[in-house]
């Protein structure tokens, strides 16, 4: 046939599929809008004939799970990230904020602040997660506890403001944050983020992450960010070095320099890595970076 088929959405009328299969995953959309497909088959054994094609519609996002705080006086009264700022005196245990956004850059910091109304001697447990790998799913590693708050109509949790790193390998994209006060006394503790409880509210926003425009660095031990001026040896990123015996060499650490930027990262310097500070000596640099990166 004359006609040719790209998976990459270009616009109006493209042909996103051609074969003999059953299923094809289409790029380039854009979220929250509504597309519709028309799929058309041919029956080759009497005269290429094709079907009148059948229709469907579908709204492109992800699906989360539910969570509510059930109808009540307890509630979140202000959820303050980078440049959302929504103050709410609702009572519903449910507050749909997704049309309610900020842009973040990867590895960017912000703090996330909540003001709570316990509603009386009460104890409310704050907690919040965001969809960093765009999964549809709130991750273990995607939650941040910002404390409790007890017997307070107008206060923050303990560790509210809560300071949040932006992964560096976070997904492009809008994503959802959830934030949830749980001030039930049957359900003790921080809800989990597909949790129904009777006292507490939940709110959902969302999160656009982005890619800085400019270079933008970012030096790795092993598969964990070293932030810069970091001064705290630790094993996991490989800034932790045991004594070693003299005449012995110590274990290889590996350390990776990447650009999150969408820019050109240029190294410069003769040599681009050296070791500085004290003893200096001690250590070998055994692979030099190349720019640009």
């Amino acid at each position: 046939s004359a006609y040719t088929a790209n998976t990459v959405y270009t616009g109006v009328n493209s042909v996103v599929y051609k074969g003999t299969g059953n299923s094809v995953i289409v790029t380039g959309l854009t979220d929250n809008v509504n597309y519709c497909y028309k799929v058309f088959v041919r029956e080759t054994n009497s005269g290429n004939q094709w079907s009148d094609g059948v229709s469907v519609c579908q709204t492109t996002g992800l699906d989360y799970c539910a969570s509510t705080g059930g109808t009540n006086n307890s509630m979140i009264k202000n959820v303050t990230f980078n440049t959302i700022n929504q103050s709410s005196t609702s009572t519903a245990g449910y507050s749909n904020y997704t049309a309610v956004n900020t842009s973040v850059f990867l590895g960017s910091i912000h703090d996330l602040s909540v003001i709570v109304n316990t509603n009386g001697n009460y104890t409310s447990y704050v907690k919040a997660w965001i969809d960093w790998n765009r999964n549809g799913t709130f991750d273990s590693n995607e939650a941040y506890e910002l404390g409790t708050i007890t017997y307070n109509a107008n206060g923050i949790p303990s560790l509210s403001p809560f300071s949040i790193t932006v992964p560096t390998n976070a997904t492009i994209g809008n994503v959802r944050m959830r934030v949830s006060a749980n001030t039930d006394n049957v359900v003790n503790g921080y809800a989990t983020p597909c949790q129904s409880f009777t006292f507490g509210e939940v709110e959902d926003y969302t999160i656009i992450i982005e890619q800085p425009l400019n270079a933008e660095i970012n030096v790795k031990g092993g598969t964990i960010s070293i932030p810069n001026g970091f001064d705290a040896p630790y094993g996991l990123n490989n800034t932790l070095f045991a004594t070693t015996p003299l005449n012995t060499n110590s274990i290889e650490k590996e350390f990776t320099i990447e650009n999150i930027g969408i820019a050109d990262l240029l190294l410069t310097g003769s040599p681009i890595i050296k070791i500085e500070g004290a003893n200096p000596t001690e250590f070998i640099v055994t692979q030099q970076a190349t720019t640009p990166v």
